[in-house]
């Protein structure tokens, strides 16, 4: 507004320190406004408080390096990631959450725990891992996995699940692969034997 030519500050209503605060183009004697009445536009009570906020204004866009429109651009994306954030919470956080909540859900522990389960049965293995144990485990990688990272589209995959992480299978794997447990009557079939290999 101020720059655009539209509303200039009049200088005899202007301190020499206020003047030297501002830009040369705020001011201007012909057609010239008394700051006292132009604060109540912009919320302010009085002349020196608009002056003041505009002075703070332009030094910190000079320090900056910007430009009248780069600066107003970049309070604009400032003003409204605050806001956004205040009211739906911080997206990388929300994310984050929701992939944990997915990957701890009592299904997909238990999907993990029983697949778990199945290989070291097919490799005549005594399990290793308790239920408590892989939780654990999944909470632990999902702690030290940064939000850029996880990817639905790649976890969604059949490759994305925890048999494809097997290099090779166990060299004593023989015969059919279990496809039930006795502690589980409702148990899903088994995916793929060593799906890509």
């Amino acid at each position: 507004m101020f720059a655009k030519g539209g509303i200039k500050l009049h200088p005899d209503f202007l301190s020499e320190e206020q003047k030297a605060s501002l830009p040369k183009d705020y001011i201007q004697k012909k057609n010239g406004v008394n700051p006292d009445d132009l604060a109540p536009y912009f919320g302010y009570t009085s002349g020196d408080a608009l002056v003041e906020r505009l002075g703070m204004l332009t030094t910190d866009r000079r320090s900056a390096g910007m430009s009248q429109r780069d600066y107003f651009n970049r309070l604009v994306d400032v003003e409204t990631d605050r806001r956004l954030n205040a009211e739906f919470g911080d997206l990388g956080q929300s994310i984050m959450d929701a992939a944990k909540d997915q990957a701890l859900s009592e299904t997909q522990l238990d999907l993990i725990h029983e697949e778990t389960l199945a290989y070291a049965l097919a490799a005549e293995q005594e399990p290793k891992f308790t239920k408590d144990q892989v939780r654990e485990m999944v909470k632990g990688q999902f702690d030290q996995t940064p939000v850029g990272q996880i990817s639905s589209d790649e976890s969604s995959k059949p490759q994305g699940s925890s048999a494809v992480r097997l290099k090779r299978p166990p060299a004593r794997v023989t015969g059919p692969r279990p496809t039930a447990f006795p502690n589980s009557a409702n148990t899903p079939p088994l995916p793929p034997r060593w799906p890509g290999l």
